[in-house]
């Protein structure tokens, strides 16, 4: 048998065009779906054409995923960018790993919620969910879609940017994309129309951390806010972060290392970070899982 026919007697080739497919299929296979197979490239534009066809414009926007997630979620325009977007295969992936975590860890907090699409998929599995998120026109879509999903009391939202200080800060907004608009100075590369205004920006507390699957998407932010947290707080967390750009790539992997805490790439089938080069340098190289927790173990071999 050749290599192609292997590759598609694999997990992703079961994918059907539903997703309740797609994500029965992420939460049997989390840990060995190799991103630079052709097979994953299909299962990216199965999901694509599946986000178009269930969230696009003129779409119903809503869909189960699990039996026990159902996904209202209107068509939004970021600028350049929509809702489709946020339906990534990626995306999915991740949310096979919060299921699997969500027997482990009672409490979630979304850094950089958007809209809300993490907090809403979370607060269905059962977690107490805090979400955090500056922009006041995402925060206006985010309590819509609280409100058609019925769990306007179940999702707390705090209109603050995350960061290493309380107090305020000026924040960009990026006209053309809103899903990138960061606190000011974190990014050195924003492009096209900006809007400045100040928001709150707070640290993130310990009842936020602890028993805590914590997401940060921070835009840049991400080295402040790990980087002032003690190290202990590690120890019974579970944070997935996306790094920004190749610089704090490597201010992340050498705080780590020093600091004796265990990192884990997406990228590399969640393989333990062994050195920089394991590490994503921008977005399109996936997420950071970043744990000192014993009790990943009962997730899978990669943690132990």
């Amino acid at each position: 048998m050749s290599n192609f026919q292997k590759m598609y007697d694999s997990s992703l080739s079961k994918i059907k065009n539903n997703w309740l497919s797609v994500v029965r299929e992420c939460e049997l296979n989390w840990d060995h779906i190799d991103g630079s197979a052709i097979e994953y490239e299909l299962a990216v534009k199965k999901c694509r054409t599946l986000s178009m066809k269930t969230f696009g414009l003129g779409t119903p926007c809503q869909s189960n995923f699990r039996d026990n997630v159902r996904i209202v979620f209107p068509y939004r325009s970021f600028g350049n960018i929509d809702t489709v977007n946020l339906f990534h295969f990626d995306e999915i992936r991740l949310f096979a790993l919060y299921s699997l975590l969500s027997s482990t860890y009672k409490k979630f907090t979304d850094v950089g919620a958007n809209v809300g699409l993490h907090s809403i998929y979370v607060s269905q599995l059962g977690y107490e969910v805090n979400a955090f998120e500056p922009d006041p026109i995402h925060i206006n879509w985010f309590k819509e879609n609280l409100r058609l999903n019925n769990l306007m009391h179940d999702i707390k939202i705090h209109p603050n940017a995350i960061s290493n200080r309380s107090g305020t800060s000026n924040f960009t907004r990026v006209c053309g994309n809103t899903t990138g608009s960061h606190l000011e100075g974190a990014k050195i590369n924003a492009y096209g129309v900006l809007n400045t205004f100040e928001v709150a920006i707070e640290t993130l507390k310990k009842d936020h951390i602890e028993n805590s699957v914590v997401k940060i998407d921070a835009e840049g932010e991400e080295v402040k806010i790990l980087t002032s947290l003690s190290a202990n707080l590690f120890d019974n967390s579970c944070f997935f972060v996306e790094v920004s750009s190749s610089h704090n790539s490597l201010l992340l992997f050498d705080y780590f290392k020093k600091s004796n805490i265990s990192c884990y790439s997406q990228k590399n089938k969640w393989r333990k970070i062994k050195s920089s080069k394991d590490m994503p340098r921008s977005y399109k190289d996936g997420l950071i899982l970043i744990s000192n927790d014993e009790r990943l173990k009962t997730i899978g071999k990669n943690f132990s």
